[in-house]
């Protein structure tokens, strides 16, 4: 179970960050990698692990938090 009041980061959240600075939409003051991991520092975050059966738990997720996800 996650610890909320750890600071944490899903690792699955870089690939629209990787997109958005490749097509000039989200402009970082350093490259994406290194800017994430220093923020993380900072922050004292953490990743949280995705596995497939988290995935598949998905469909299991009343309506409202499917649309949200489907906004990220």
């Amino acid at each position: 179970m996650a610890n909320f009041l750890v600071p944490s980061f899903f690792v699955t959240s870089k690939f629209p960050r990787r997109i958005k600075v490749a097509i000039g939409k989200l402009p970082l003051p350093e490259p994406l990698d290194s800017y994430i991991s220093s923020r993380m520092v900072r922050l004292g975050a953490r990743y949280l692990e995705i596995t497939a059966s988290h995935a598949l738990l998905t469909a299991t997720l009343a309506l409202h938090h499917l649309l949200y996800l489907s906004k990220c």
